[in-house]
């Protein structure tokens, strides 16, 4: 399988070689130009620093609030710039979770009630819809420090 730059390239090459028009090469390079890759966020915006300037609280990526920067709050990640910490706490993610699992056990109940004919398709369909949107919409309040 070709690597991304090599099917940029590939394509540049037949755009050249086919005198494609200026306006095709353009539209093709912001589609297959390959990205730097990872994520750009500014620091500044998701810490709170002390009188020291040490990293004192921390945004959590989940929940949006600021949390004590400690490993009681927040999972440890030997790459971070933030103390050593990922940007999640540990009682969103712990929410996330449970969210989740309580999704793919409804969803199951729904499709299985649909299977044995208990609720017609319209009926289900209208259910994971409903039951989607809940999971869009998790309730991070309960996220408190430790």
């Amino acid at each position: 399988m070709a690597t991304k730059k090599e099917i940029f390239n590939q394509a540049m090459a037949l755009c050249k070689e086919h005198k494609a028009p200026e306006a095709l090469v353009k539209a093709l390079t912001a589609i297959l130009e390959p990205k730097k890759g990872g994520q750009v966020v500014d620091i500044e915006s998701i810490v709170k620093r002390d009188a020291k300037g040490e990293i004192a609280q921390i945004k959590c990526r989940l929940s949006g609030k600021f949390l004590p920067a400690n490993s009681d709050n927040f999972f440890t990640d030997k790459n971070s710039k933030l103390n050593g910490l990922y940007p999640v706490s540990k009682a969103a993610d712990k929410i996330r979770k449970a969210a989740i699992q309580a999704f793919k056990a409804s969803k199951e109940a729904i499709t299985m009630d649909v299977l044995d004919g208990k609720i017609a398709p319209a009926e289900g369909k209208a259910k994971l819809a409903e039951l989607q949107k809940s999971v869009d919409n998790i309730d991070y309040s309960a996220v408190t420090s430790k």
